[in-house]
């Protein structure tokens, strides 16, 4: 009869023990290297830290109905998958929404607070990134440059510099979680990936990723199943939805490659290692080898350390177009000068020039691609010099008509959209309708009472006036 161990709960609690220690040293070094990313990607995107609110972070952040004030029957609201939060947003993104009401909170009108929680998602991406590689048998070497790469390059600029793409930074962190943990924690993985789905849909790369991943381990007498092929999946994946198999209204933006930066970089280094093993095999040589491979590894050492000093330039100066949104706007009439943007900041040279026709006719063709421009111009100081002009106001008429008969298609009967749709009849003059829209806002409830309430006696107010002088 063999031996039994002696004393065997105490090793069992020794290598408890020895795992226990294990993971606290490499949680430690997972915070280190996160706070060496971060302290890069803060450097490169200086620039942008002081910049301001621009475009959709007014619609998302600064006078989100349901973030002002952020309290328990707001909080329903946003939990609510067919309420009038939902239908603002486009999307149900409850979680978005939950990380823009801890923001404000947090920071209120001071934008330096949520530019460094983007920069510092973006550097646990950069780190989620690293293990994820190295999980696959990417060297580590190798795995840690990957990461700075996706830390510096220009194509992640606009996703952490633009204050309310957290929803794509933090869908991320969510999506390289969920796939991390679901060999070990299957429901941890679970509850990750559920929350990415709820912060953006391009999460849903992440369970092609995971399933390719999983089919890898399965399967691995297949030899075509490699881990690589879980790194093109993501990337696919993440670019299905840009593909413009579906026209899109406007060009693609950088934002959008967010997601597929990490499959991209990780299925090129993982072919790269499966290329250097399979010439190892074809050179047996072992001086031979040796030496051929040190050369490639400096090589590439070389090739990566110059790609990352450049990309943290371009970077660099990419971010100060944050600071302002004109800034951006001529960067859009540079770049794409048949765009929306292009058109609208060419409406605002006109403007200062008090040239209301051509002003009109750029504002006209940037709101045949998005109406959303309907409420920017009508609301914008730099449009003042003209606003008196009928051309001017001949086009808020204009487009005002088409966003009604917008809303009305699609049925929008939310206390959000009856406030717009009032509020753009008034600005037709057609006072009536505004009323009928504003008291219909009002039965319906919400965080709105008070303006719509303010709003509908200021256009009783005008109608009144408006029949007094339609009086003989």
């Amino acid at each position: 009869m063999a031996p039994m161990s002696e004393h065997p709960p105490t090793q069992a609690l020794g290598i408890l023990r020895e795992a226990a220690a294990t993971d606290r040293r490499s949680l430690a070094h997972a915070l280190l290297l996160w706070a060496a990313f971060a302290a890069v990607s803060l450097a490169v995107l200086q620039p942008a830290l002081r910049g301001e609110f621009i475009n959709d972070d007014y619609s998302l952040i600064v006078r989100h109905p349901y973030l002002n004030p952020f309290n328990r029957e707001n909080l329903i609201a946003i939990l609510d998958p067919f309420g009038d939060a939902a239908i603002h947003g486009v999307n149900y993104a409850p979680v978005m929404l939950l990380l823009h009401a801890l923001e404000k909170a947090l920071f209120g009108g001071d934008t330096l607070g949520y530019h460094i929680v983007n920069v510092l998602i973006h550097a646990l991406n950069c780190v989620l990134l690293v293990a994820l590689l190295i999980a696959t048998r990417v060297p580590q070497v190798a795995a840690l440059l990957a990461g700075l790469v996706f830390a510096v390059h220009p194509a992640n600029v606009e996703a952490v510099a633009w204050i309310s793409q957290i929803k794509t930074d933090a869908a991320l962190a969510f999506s390289l979680g969920a796939v991390l943990a679901q060999r070990r924690f299957p429901a941890l993985a679970l509850g990750l990936f559920a929350l990415g789905l709820l912060t953006k849909a391009s999460a849903m790369a992440a369970l092609l990723m995971a399933a390719a991943l999983l089919g890898w381990r399965t399967i691995s007498t297949l030899r075509a199943r490699r881990p690589e092929a879980a790194y093109w999946i993501l990337a696919a994946a993440s670019f299905g939805p840009i593909s413009q198999i579906w026209p899109f209204m406007h060009p693609v933006a950088d934002r959008y490659l967010y997601f597929i930066l990490p499959g991209l970089i990780g299925g090129s280094l993982l072919a790269a290692v499966e290329t250097c093993a399979r010439w190892a095999a074809a050179n047996p040589g072992r001086n031979i080898r040796t030496r051929w491979a040190s050369i490639a590894t400096r090589l590439a050492a070389v090739g990566t350390a110059l790609a990352v000093a450049a990309f943290g330039i371009r970077s660099h100066a990419r971010a100060a177009l944050w600071r302002e949104e004109v800034l951006l706007l001529q960067n859009a009439a540079l770049q794409f000068p048949n765009g929306a943007n292009a058109s609208y900041y060419r409406a605002v040279l006109a403007a200062e020039r008090r040239d209301a026709a051509t002003a009109v006719r750029e504002l006209r063709a940037a709101s045949q691609i998005s109406l959303g421009h309907m409420a920017r111009f009508s609301a914008d100081p730099r449009f003042e010099p003209i606003a008196r002009d009928p051309l001017f106001h001949e086009l808020i008429d204009e487009i005002a008509g088409r966003w009604i008969e917008f809303a009305r298609s699609r049925g929008l009967e939310t206390q959000t959209w009856l406030r717009s749709t009032g509020q753009i009849h008034r600005v037709r003059g057609e006072y009536r309708e505004a009323i009928d829209c504003f008291e219909r806002a009002l039965r319906l409830g919400g965080p709105l009472q008070s303006a719509i309430a303010v709003e509908l006696e200021s256009t009783h107010a005008l109608w009144r006036e408006a029949r007094k002088a339609a009086t003989p």
